[in-house]
């Protein structure tokens, strides 16, 4: 600022020393520069600055328009922030500029350099539309000049214009770089001071929601309150969390914040229906669309869904884990939006946090339920323990009767334990279960033969049925067909329904066997 007055004043008085510049016009401009830089130390307001550089620049240059263009560098484009004396459509207009655009803004920032168009009616046919919307406003002259920060980086534009021709000389631009300077210095430090609001405000908000999801056991409610809160910091009409089911076929939105008359989009949607949109989420990349009906990223078909759904843009940030698809985060408007990149940024940010809160939730319920569920097996073990425990001592005639059919029996009931702890939660296959109790006796498949569907059964069903074939397989090798050297055991079963129930037939035919002459004299553990 110091440098910048200090050659203000060299230049006023090189002005009043009787230069080839036109001497009122100048003194005139400086009195202006020096009025906006005296605001400049006053006036803590961005917006208000750039209103008090559009007059500057008007009176410095004698110009009947002017503007200041910002420069997005996630976009690649100019914004268009404060205008003065432009049509309105033209306004519309330039309130975009790309990079590439063939406009006189787009060719000074791509140049980095001024760009003059002294008349617009002999203008090049590449700038034909800026001679267009030059003529909409009543306009003939443009001058374009970049604004960099002292660093060097790009930061904007600011722009004069003329009803008339205009020739311009470099003595013309000497003040006018001064407050070129000075604007450059007031962007930079308007977004210096919006990062660190924003960075501020993410901050915050992202404690508030660490807060708000610490709390809660509730996988469905977790993604509710993070779409909730997510959907009002940025202000959107719907927000809501994506996932799929067990299979890949659907997708599923449990719930959905919703805002104002927009339709929930709360529900279950075919995979099937949406491939290219699949595609996209299972890349892992966020997909990022601003007019869902203008976009050639998907076809008409999966827009015509999204219009029914009332979706004109959406975010949807993809979680993708050990490598596949497994969750998503999306904000959602029902008219156009230009997404930014601070905005996609935090829903990235979000979608981590919302699974890893989802997943610790979802982790702690299924600890709960392996607690219950192992609590309620180790009172069932001890009570088949303990009837176990008695019954064979009815049965038993001496101590060591007792303990071997106690040992064998209590055996047959761990190694039910370990096949259900192979898969815990899938229950037990009624041929595996068989087998492992003939293996656990030496009984080859030469003398059995085993037949029947896959059939699972819970873990209380696989106990009781497990001692009935220890027993059959004791009998037998004592008493029965596999006594016998030509003796044989048939094992097969079928599954049937009963009062609308599932019920399982098992049969145990031995054939190769002496029957004995009499019944048993007693029914034994086994029988039971």
């Amino acid at each position: 600022m110091a440098d910048d007055t200090s050659r203000l004043g060299e230049l006023a008085g090189a002005v009043q020393a009787g230069s080839s510049l036109r001497i009122e016009r100048h003194l005139s401009a400086a009195q202006a520069l020096r009025r906006f830089s005296t605001q400049l130390i006053s006036e803590p307001d961005p917006d208000a600055l750039y209103s008090f550089i559009i007059d500057t620049a008007m009176e410095i240059m004698e110009a009947e328009a002017a503007s200041i263009q910002v420069f997005d560098s996630g976009r690649n484009s100019l914004q268009l922030v404060k205008w003065k004396n432009l049509h309105p459509a033209s306004a519309e207009y330039w309130q975009w500029v790309e990079a590439d655009a063939g406009t006189v803004f787009g060719e000074a920032l791509r140049g980095d350099a001024r760009i003059i168009v002294e008349d617009a009616e002999g203008t090049a046919a590449s700038l034909a539309q800026t001679a267009s919307e030059l003529q909409r406003s009543g306009l003939r002259a443009v001058q374009a000049t970049p604004l960099r920060s002292r660093s060097g980086h790009v930061l904007g534009m600011i722009s004069t214009h003329w009803r008339e021709p205009r020739q311009l000389q470099d003595e013309d631009f000497v003040l006018f770089d001064v407050l070129a300077r000075q604007a450059a210095d007031i962007i930079e430090r308007a977004q210096i001071e919006t990062a660190l609001r924003q960075s501020e405000a993410r901050t915050a908000f992202l404690l508030k929601l660490g807060d708000v999801l610490r709390p809660l056991s509730d996988a469905v409610e977790i993604q509710d309150r993070a779409a909730h809160l997510l959907g009002e910091y940025l202000d959107v009409e719907r927000c809501y969390y994506l996932e799929t089911d067990a299979r890949a076929e659907h997708f599923i939105v449990r719930r959905d914040h919703v805002r104002s008359a927009a339709p929930s989009v709360a529900g279950v949607y075919p995979i099937s229906d949406w491939p290219v949109i699949a595609r996209a989420l299972d890349s892992g990349e966020p997909m990022v669309i601003s007019n869902t009906a203008t976009t050639v990223e998907i076809p008409a078909s999966e827009r015509a869904g999204l219009a029914a759904l009332g979706i004109g843009a959406f975010v949807a940030v993809t979680l993708v884990k050990r490598g596949h698809f497994v969750a998503a985060l999306a904000a959602a408007e029902m008219s156009p939006r230009e997404w930014t990149p601070t905005e996609i940024d935090l829903i990235s940010e979000v979608a981590e946090r919302t699974w890893a809160a989802v997943e610790r939730a979802r982790a702690e319920q299924r600890q709960k339920l392996l607690m219950a569920e192992l609590q309620h097996r180790v009172r069932n073990i001890l009570a088949t323990v303990r009837s176990i425990i008695q019954r064979t001592a009815q049965s038993s005639e001496t101590l060591d009767d007792l303990s071997m059919h106690l040992e064998g029996r209590i055996d047959s009931m761990a190694r039910t334990q370990v096949i259900l702890t192979r898969n815990p939660g899938a229950g037990v296959d009624v041929e595996d279960l068989v087998r492992e109790e003939l293996l656990s006796q030496a009984i080859g498949d030469s003398q059995v033969g085993i037949d029947g569907p896959e059939t699972r059964l819970s873990s209380k069903a696989a106990e009781v049925l497990n001692l009935a074939v220890h027993e059959l397989a004791t009998n037998s090798i004592k008493f029965g067909a596999l006594r016998e050297r030509n003796g044989r055991v048939a094992v097969a079963w079928t599954v049937g329904t009963q009062a609308g129930q599932p019920w399982l037939r098992f049969a145990w035919i031995e054939s190769g066997v002496r029957v004995a002459a009499a019944a048993p004299r007693r029914e034994g553990f086994g029988s039971e």
